[in-house]
């Protein structure tokens, strides 16, 4: 009878195997990391649209966008307590999943612009100057990102002054905005911090017109 001889690894051929693994694992892992962000960019995306619902029937009730202070329409606190009963309680839209696990803040990361805050498109609510009708296309509502302002508190009442309060842009140097008539941008730091796109009341640049 003949008896097969079993061989093992030798140390070399062992060593060689693992690093072999360790390459592939280095060639998987942004790949993943890529495609777990595509997703969380994607999540932001589909909150946004869901608080626009919040938004617009705030305003179809209101007249104007929610304020950012204590003297909000209907005597809320923040414009967040202002139109989060029309997306049913579900504050979990208001966070930008990729901001919760970069700064591990479970809070709102999803921003109003305060330039719209107690205001409207078309025409003048007491105490504060219309905004142009035809500047709803390039003027952002909110967008996504923890930014670095004062604090998480403070953003929730006071909403995004992009020239003070960048947001931080957490989707590989972008963000999600959503814009007032509706439609939604992935935009680059560089795009997204026009000052145009944040103030309907400041003049078009003649590349945006």
């Amino acid at each position: 009878m003949i008896k097969s001889k079993l061989r093992g690894f030798t140390l070399v051929e062992l060593l060689v195997v693992m690093e072999i693994l360790v390459v592939l694992i280095g060639l998987l892992l942004p790949q993943v990391g890529r495609v777990t962000e595509k997703a969380n960019r994607g999540k932001c995306a589909s909150n946004l649209k869901q608080m626009l619902i919040g938004f617009n029937t705030f305003m179809a009730e209101e007249g104007a966008y929610p304020k950012s202070s204590a003297s909000n329409i209907g005597g809320s606190t923040g414009w967040k307590e202002a139109v989060e009963k029309y997306w049913g309680g579900k504050n979990e839209i208001t966070m930008c999943p990729t901001a919760v696990k970069t700064h591990g803040v479970k809070s709102w990361t999803l921003m109003m612009n305060q330039n719209l805050a107690g205001r409207s498109f078309g025409g003048a609510q007491p105490g504060s100057t219309p905004l142009p009708a035809n500047r709803t296309t390039k003027t952002i509502l909110c967008g996504d990102g923890h930014y670095t302002g004062q604090g998480a508190d403070d953003n929730r009442w006071t909403g995004i002054d992009c020239e003070k309060e960048p947001p931080d842009f957490e989707h590989a140097g972008g963000a999600n905005f959503l814009f007032c008539d509706g439609h939604l941008q992935y935009l680059v730091k560089e795009k997204a911090l026009q000052p145009y796109l944040w103030d309907p009341l400041r003049p078009l640049p003649a590349s945006a017109q």
